[in-house]
């Protein structure tokens, strides 16, 4: 594998990588969301890691966090640049995921279920 293609697939695990960064992705390709809609979307994570993580993505510049002078005050946030190759990375990731479990339970229907002789 060349050393470019390698630092490109650790650069894009920098920025996207980590148990959240991805759902919080798919959540803003479809829209524009605000905080507390993205705490319902993205389950179980906590109001502190959703603010690192979205801290971390605007810094890279992934996405856009726009507040509003209201009562209360209203932040949103959207996808900034590279919408459509995020769309595409998370379709292929989808993807790569729905066959790898046909992959496994065509796995487990193929072998048999261990049998344990005693002795």
């Amino acid at each position: 594998m060349p050393e470019s293609s390698f630092k490109s697939i650790q650069l894009t695990s920098d920025i996207i990588g980590g148990k959240w960064k991805l759902l919080i992705l798919h959540a803003l390709l479809e829209e524009t969301r605000r905080f507390t809609e993205l705490l319902d979307i993205v389950q179980d994570i906590t109001p502190k890691m959703l603010s690192k993580e979205l801290k971390d993505l605007e810094y890279y510049g992934i996405i856009k966090r726009t507040q509003y002078n209201t009562v209360p005050l209203t932040v949103e946030y959207n996808l900034e640049n590279f919408n459509g190759e995020l769309q595409n990375l998370i379709k292929a990731l989808t993807s790569f995921a729905k066959n790898y479990q046909d992959y496994q339970t065509a796995k487990k229907k193929q072998v048999p279920e261990r049998i344990d002789f005693v002795i």
